[in-house]
């Protein structure tokens, strides 16, 4: 604290105190901007590995009409599961898509937009701060079938705000909770420095020859100790000064 120039006890006190309060603040925005963006991608990764599993069974009876060069039985697969997607798509209103185990679209349910190749796995990055790396206005999610397929599953009903929007409001909030914690941390750092502030007044004034300066030694803590030492040590010297003074006369 010397080396960057702090000489006060206060403005020690509240530096160390608000660095701290600091990171503790970030901390906790960042924090709750994380549990807030990932509730809506954890639901939706939640309804499609749901939805895969009803489906899972007609994506096996497909394989195997495949492998059997069964076209009929292929395209009658086929449309149980897009019948499926239909039906699925009607109570959650989401865009379904189904991929073969090249990463190509197989179907996807009506009015969808969904690439025609399977998106790449989303980064560490934007699996953790989704509101700033991903600018998608949906929630994706990505589910991977034992039968070598994959069900790309974009929610409707949870729109997101822009990358702008929510790193505005993420600094916003973190400025606004560091305010009023300076706030209060001046409040409470003064408090206890303009006691020291007093003693160091009244220590000068003793110094310049006012033995009778006095400090006030009310409370229980250190520096009240401290005061009643400084009141003990100026009574101590006024009498000596004034034996030797009257020892003089």
């Amino acid at each position: 604290m010397q080396q960057l120039g702090f000489r006060s006890v206060f403005a020690k006190l509240f530096a160390s105190v608000m660095l701290a309060l600091t990171l503790f603040a970030v901390a906790m925005v960042l924090l709750t901007q994380l549990v807030h963006d990932k509730d809506a991608g954890i639901r939706s990764e939640i309804l499609a590995t749901q939805i895969l599993g009803q489906i899972d069974p007609f994506l096996h009876e497909l394989n195997i009409s495949i492998s059997k060069d069964n076209h009929l039985q292929s395209r009658f697969m086929l449309a149980v599961v897009k019948k499926s997607f239909d039906i699925f798509d009607e109570s959650l209103q989401a865009k379904m898509g189904l991929y073969d185990s090249e990463g190509r679209l197989l179907m996807q349910t009506d009015n969808s937009d969904l690439p025609l190749e399977l998106p790449p796995t989303p980064s560490l990055f934007s699996r953790v701060f989704p509101s700033l790396a991903d600018t998608s206005p949906t929630k994706q999610a990505q589910v991977y079938s034992s039968t070598g397929y994959t069900l790309l599953y974009e929610s409707r009903l949870t729109p997101k705000k822009p990358v702008l929007s929510a790193a505005l409001n993420l600094f916003t909030g973190t400025l606004l909770l560091l305010l009023i914690m300076a706030g209060v941390l001046w409040l409470i750092a003064r408090t206890m420095t303009w006691r020291i502030d007093q003693l160091s007044q009244q220590m000068t004034q003793l110094g310049d020859g006012d033995f009778t300066v006095r400090v006030n030694a009310r409370g229980n803590d250190e520096i009240a100790a401290l005061a009643r030492g400084f009141n003990q040590a100026a009574q101590k010297i006024e009498h000596l000064i004034d034996a030797n003074n009257l020892l003089l006369a």
